[in-house]
């Protein structure tokens, strides 16, 4: 197996666990906000299902078959409706999806074979591996769990 596959898929497992302890959290702390604008804890885990669902869509099929990538999304209306999907659902509606698309996820990158993760892949005008563009999709995961621990550290 390829060293930063493994590395992946343990992030991802870890990304789990993190999500399922939200599940402590009260209604309150949920809906905090994390910084000065409308993101709450809420709308981040929505807002992952909405990014786990595009990679396991618009780019793990891609990986797999050496095609043309689909353009990116939008960036802003992903925001929007997560953050009104996130006030919809319940918070355990959210964490079970969650865990269901990231566990998706983790099925769907295992199954990449190997020498795919050494070709070079390249998405609109940037080139990146298999390993390049999931650590930087961790990079993004870990930059938000990081705000969720600040709100809940400032909040107490």
């Amino acid at each position: 197996m390829d060293k930063n596959k493994e590395k992946i898929l343990i992030h991802f497992e870890n990304s789990v666990d993190f999500v399922k302890n939200l599940s402590k959290l009260t209604e309150n702390e949920w809906y905090l906000s994390l910084t000065n604008d409308e993101w709450t804890i809420a709308g981040v885990v929505t807002h992952f299902i909405a990014l786990d669902e595009f990679v396991l869509q618009k780019r793990i099929p891609y990986f797999k078959k050496d095609g043309v990538f689909p353009k990116e999304l939008d960036k802003q209306a992903i925001k929007q409706q997560s953050l009104i999907e996130s006030r919809k659902r319940k918070k355990e509606e959210i964490i079970e999806k969650f865990t269901s698309v990231r566990r998706s996820l983790i099925i769907a990158v295992n199954n990449l074979e190997d020498e795919k993760w050494s070709k070079s892949y390249r998405i609109h005008s940037s080139k990146y591996t298999i390993s390049s563009y999931l650590f930087e999709y961790i990079h993004y995961d870990l930059k938000q769990f990081n705000k969720v621990r600040e709100a809940l550290y400032l909040k107490k």
